[in-house]
């Protein structure tokens, strides 16, 4: 009997890890695209910048910080949100005993 309640939220918690990572895994694939988009776009300049004397360090670290600028506003516009649904969630959610 324990082990039937367990199993259930087992399941739950496995199903919820599941989708947890799988959102991961779609944002990283997301970023992943808007940066290889934003690099397509700007290989002249890259070139012209090697060209001119940058150091590979430089032309990457241009890179990382138009990435690090991206993520910053994910996180800044996702974490308000993130907080307001679970507030609505927790107030709307009702417990029932099956007992």
């Amino acid at each position: 009997m324990i082990e039937a309640t367990i199993l259930r939220e087992r399941l739950m918690a496995t199903l919820s890890g599941f989708f947890g990572l799988l959102a991961l895994l779609l944002a990283c694939i997301g970023l992943y695209g808007i940066l290889s988009y934003g690099v397509a776009n700007r290989i002249n300049e890259i070139g012209i910048r090697m060209a001119l004397g940058a150091q590979r360090r430089d032309v990457s670290w241009l890179i990382v910080r138009e990435a690090l600028w991206l993520v910053i506003a994910g996180v800044a516009v996702g974490l308000p949100i993130i907080f307001a649904v679970t507030r609505v969630a927790a107030t709307v959610a009702v417990r029932v005993d099956t007992d």
